[in-house]
């Protein structure tokens, strides 16, 4: 328990001179052991009061250079009862470490340690007090039910999802739909990022390998999206970053393939720097039944390749593809699903794994609806509006680029030029 308490931890906050934390936060769970039958645990229950009390006594004990500037020992946090000790700690560069604990009981013998550590002149007051009041604690078991009827939910969903419907997401989307990336700087400027376009078609696995996908019948068909976008220089020198992110899923959902390409580019410059990442689940057989999912990285310019192999669940009600991903508001709206949260699984690109999504639909009695999606379960919402015709009129992706997050703003080509040309923005075909 107290390994924080010496200046190894101090060091981390107080001589992290590149990019150091405001603070740094660490919670542990505590299980004091039971009383002896018929001892001092029957008579005096172990309570955050007691815990603290102890804690500080054994504190001072160990680092007697700990000064305690203010405990108190009845309190609450997140409606639970909860005990309270702030210190200072003199480290050795001269600079003051300021502690904080707390003490939270959640059930009989059952408590939280939260330890908030920081540089004391770099510490703002209210980071510790505003984090605390947002602090929520739930019962393991109580979430644990949550996540599984949160999956329930979600096998509910996609055991619905077949031909009929994927093709109706196409017919949806007969033409290639645009949108203006923009967000808004620390000064509240609306800055431009970029533009992305979106289609959706009927055709073969073998769109994936072509300049231009087009679209065709027959019985080796599937889903094709493609989203196509370019990011402008946000700085003299910068390039131009292109984007080709194409996914593909087979009509009963059995096989999938995707890959997304960056290419990056400085303007009036022949010279391109690529890389890509593929992703291919095949169709399971007999002598290979487990489904899995086949990643390849690499990078033309290094000719470094990384593979990887990633197990997925058998029941494919479980999972989400990428292509289905790409379109899932639409995809929801045609499956006209009730308003809920749901679970799925699916490919997280910034964790390069298999996590579970959590995906919250609410439809509006206009026609529209709005998905708030987290990549994984305490990930950062990404928000989708979604018009009466089932498409995605704005779309809010979080970043730590600019305040608010990026936004994919519904427009169409023509009023995306007319705004560059206002703003003296010139990009490149």
């Amino acid at each position: 328990m107290h390994n924080s308490l010496g200046d190894a931890s101090v060091l981390r906050v107080l001589d992290a001179e590149h990019d150091p934390p405001d603070w740094v936060t660490t919670i542990r769970i505590l299980r004091p052991p039971a009383a002896p039958e018929g001892g001092f645990g029957e008579t005096r229950p172990a309570t955050p009061a007691m815990l603290l009390e102890a804690f500080v006594a054994d504190s001072k004990a160990i680092n007697p250079d700990l000064v305690f500037s203010n405990q108190r020992t009845e309190e609450t946090l997140a409606g639970l009862p909860a005990a309270r000790a702030t210190a200072e700690y003199l480290h050795s560069s001269k600079r003051i470490a300021r502690y904080d604990w707390y003490f939270i009981q959640t059930g009989p013998n059952r408590f939280l340690l939260v330890e908030c550590l920081a540089d004391r002149d770099r510490w703002k007051g209210e980071i510790f007090d505003s984090l605390l009041a947002s602090l929520v604690v739930e019962d393991e078991f109580e979430l644990a039910d949550q996540a599984l009827s949160r999956q329930e939910l979600g096998a509910a969903v996609f055991r619905r999802v077949d031909e009929q419907a994927l093709r109706e997401v196409v017919a949806r989307m007969p033409e290639e739909i645009w949108y203006r990336m923009h967000a808004f700087d620390a000064e509240g400027r609306d800055v431009e990022f970029g533009y992305a376009g979106i289609t959706a078609i009927e055709t073969g696995r073998e769109s994936m390998g072509t300049a231009r996908p087009v679209a065709r019948v027959g019985d080796d068909t599937g889903m094709l999206v493609r989203i196509r976008m370019r990011q402008i220089p946000q700085a003299p020198k910068r390039p131009f970053i292109d984007v080709d992110h194409r996914a593909w899923l087979s009509w009963d959902r059995e096989e999938e393939m995707w890959s997304v390409r960056l290419t990056a580019r400085q303007a009036n410059a022949e010279q391109t720097v690529s890389e890509s990442i593929t992703g291919f689940r095949p169709r399971p057989t007999a002598s290979e039944p487990r489904r899995r999912l086949e990643i390849l990285q690499q990078s033309r310019n290094t000719l470094e390749r990384q593979i990887a192999r990633l197990e997925l669940p058998m029941n494919l009600e479980l999972f989400l593809s990428e292509a289905e991903r790409l379109v899932l508001p639409t995809l929801l709206d045609v499956l006209d699903v009730p308003e809920g949260t749901f679970g799925i699984y699916a490919w997280n690109e910034d964790r390069e794994s298999i996590t579970r999504r959590l995906e919250a639909w609410e439809p509006d009695p206009d026609g529209g609806a709005m998905l708030e999606s987290r990549a994984y379960e305490d990930g950062r919402i990404a928000t989708q509006e979604i018009g009466a015709d089932g498409i995605v009129s704005v779309r809010v992706a979080p970043t730590d680029t600019s305040a608010g997050g990026v936004r994919w703003t519904r427009m169409t080509p023509a009023a995306i030029r007319d705004l560059y040309d206002r703003k003296g923005i010139r990009v490149e075909d």
